[in-house]
């Protein structure tokens, strides 16, 4: 885990890189420009391990279902997790 003294040190290092615009982009035919209106990220976690117990889909049926909801209550982007990163989770083959 990220300890503040840990992220001041790496703003530290990377000070030129943290203050940098970002550019526009696209995913799919959806633009993002930085500093206009803010977009909503839903969540749908594949893995059974993953510390939002909320997102945790494991079937495709139900992570289909989740992000059809998440995109009607007004998720631009849906970030599908694989994986969990905690320390404890099972690992992928």
């Amino acid at each position: 885990m990220l300890s503040l003294e840990h992220l001041a040190c790496l703003l530290e290092q990377n000070g030129a890189a943290a203050r940098a615009g970002v550019q526009a982009f696209a995913l799919g035919d959806r633009q993002f420009a930085a500093g206009s209106t803010p977009a909503i990220m839903g969540v749908v976690n594949l893995s059974a391990d993953s510390w939002y117990r909320e997102s945790v889909c494991l079937s495709t049926d139900s992570a289909v279902q989740r992000g059809k909801i998440l995109a009607t209550q007004g998720a631009y982007i849906i970030d599908v997790g694989a994986e969990s990163t905690l320390a404890h989770a099972a690992r992928g083959r």
